[in-house]
């Protein structure tokens, strides 16, 4: 028999109509299963071998209860064809035929013989339970689904209300004459008044703003987060873990110096370059992000299995105008002596 036929008598679907064919269960590893599969369609697979059917042979998805579809035309584990089969050839044998003539012997005592078909009524109580399951994840589902379209919406009107508030005259007039910084810092008040702290989300800008007022004081800038909206030391933390500043010269340092002194009047350019070393704790530590182990003497181009105990750091400083700006950096053990300086 073709496969693209179901195999149950009387049964004229083909895979042309439409509907769908299953193979019989494996045979190897549910063995119970397709004994009652060929015992329940019988006719002619019943004199097959296992193989033989299991490769062949396919009954339609119009002879499953409905508990045991799933989608994308699957098959329960449990399921087993019980609609529209051939009725039973339950048959007793006919009476013997009594002729006119004398009867010389009757034997009335042998039992007459009937055979019976057994009808396997699946069991639903492993569908309902099934289905049971999905109707609680679709609950949850249903729920986490209320819970996120109420927070989009209280996101949502958050930022049409500082957009608005950002766009009124109001605004714009209270911070004419701000600085772009405290502008920003202004900004960040009326964005995050009245959020949790986990709620608060800044710019990289306000992020960068903050840098700059945590770096010089620290204990300042706890006492500042403290009375205003500012991003907590653990994100200033992760802003200045996205910064490779490797030992040695940083030419991006260098060129960032080149784009502000363009800038800058002729006598603001004055300026000299110092170097001062500093002692440090000898200590190890993994720097996970790079894979690799800090704390040994490293001069941006040679790095050396020696316990560094000094940091040696290169700065520009103005002479007229005031500000320093450190170019470069390296780690040394003890105090550099003047023939090593040409090598950093």
């Amino acid at each position: 028999m073709p496969r693209n036929i179901c195999c149950v008598p009387g049964c004229q679907v083909v895979a042309e109509d439409g509907v769908p064919l299953h193979y019989f269960p494996c045979p190897e590893k549910d063995a119970e299963r397709f004994h009652n599969w060929v015992k329940i369609i019988g006719g002619a697979i019943t004199s097959l071998d296992n193989t033989t059917i299991r490769k062949t042979h396919r009954i339609c998805r119009q002879h499953f209860q409905k508990e045991f579809l799933y989608p994308k035309n699957r098959l329960c584990k449990l399921a087993v064809p019980s609609l529209l089969l051939p009725s039973a050839d339950v048959s007793a044998p006919s009476p013997p035929s009594i002729s006119q003539g004398a009867i010389l012997h009757c034997d009335v005592t042998k039992p007459i013989t009937t055979r019976t078909i057994e009808y396997f009524k699946p069991s639903s109580s492993v569908p309902f339970l099934r289905r049971k399951h999905f109707e609680n994840k679709v609950k949850r589902l249903e729920q986490t689904l209320r819970q996120v379209l109420k927070t989009k919406q209280n996101f949502r009107k958050r930022y049409l209300l500082a957009k608005k508030i950002r766009k009124t005259n109001a605004f714009e007039i209270v911070t004419k004459k701000m600085s772009s910084a405290a502008k920003s810092l202004f900004y960040m008040q009326v964005k995050g008044t009245g959020k949790k702290p986990r709620g608060r989300r800044f710019t990289l800008n306000e992020k960068i703003l903050a840098l700059s007022l945590y770096k010089p004081s620290p204990k300042a800038y706890r006492l500042l987060s403290q009375l205003c909206v500012l991003p907590s030391r653990r994100t200033l933390q992760n802003i200045l873990q996205k910064v490779d500043l490797k030992p040695g010269i940083n030419e991006k340092i260098f060129e960032h110096l080149k784009k502000k002194v363009s800038e800058m009047p002729d006598k603001h350019k004055f300026c000299c370059i110092l170097f001062d070393e500093m002692s440090i704790a000898t200590n190890l530590s993994y720097d996970r992000a790079h894979d690799k182990i800090n704390g040994f003497v490293d001069n941006g181009s040679k790095r050396q299995p020696i316990f560094a105990d000094h940091v040696l750091v290169f700065m520009v400083r103005g002479i007229v105008k005031k500000y320093k700006q450190p170019i470069a950096y390296s780690f040394c053990s003890g105090t550099t002596k003047s023939v090593d300086l040409k090598y950093q």
